[in-house]
């Protein structure tokens, strides 16, 4: 953004802006039954999440233990709540980045153990 006096720049114009998006929606936003235990590889899991009249999109995204990252699969189960599933494809600690208006909810990234049960 420029800012002139007398048609000239200010010093430091122009300058850079950064807009954050809102988190008062995303604070509504809760997840439950998110599984506390251990998860196999290759197994499909899901938790759900309740918008509480929360208005926008809802975004999961799953990282392994590696870093690769793999999309969840969000499908509204009634009004106001979704199912999140997903597969992990690995041993170790995994983390869920679940974002409503591209912000993190509240406990975002949630983490999940992921083993044969020999970790």
């Amino acid at each position: 953004m420029g800012i002139k006096f007398n048609d000239q720049h200010i010093p430091d114009s122009p300058y850079k802006v950064y807009i954050s998006p809102a988190v008062a929606d995303a604070r509504k936003v809760e997840v439950f039954q998110l599984t506390g235990g251990t998860i196999q590889p290759g197994k499909p899991s899901q938790f759900m999440v309740r918008k509480n009249g929360a208005k926008g999109n809802l975004d999961a995204k799953l990282i392994s233990p590696n870093g690769v990252e793999d999309d969840c699969f969000i499908a509204l189960v009634e009004d106001d709540v979704y199912s999140i599933r997903y597969v992990p494809r690995e041993n170790g600690i995994h983390n869920i980045h679940v974002k409503f208006n591209g912000v993190h909810i509240t406990g975002s990234p949630f983490r999940v153990k992921v083993s044969f049960g020999f970790i």
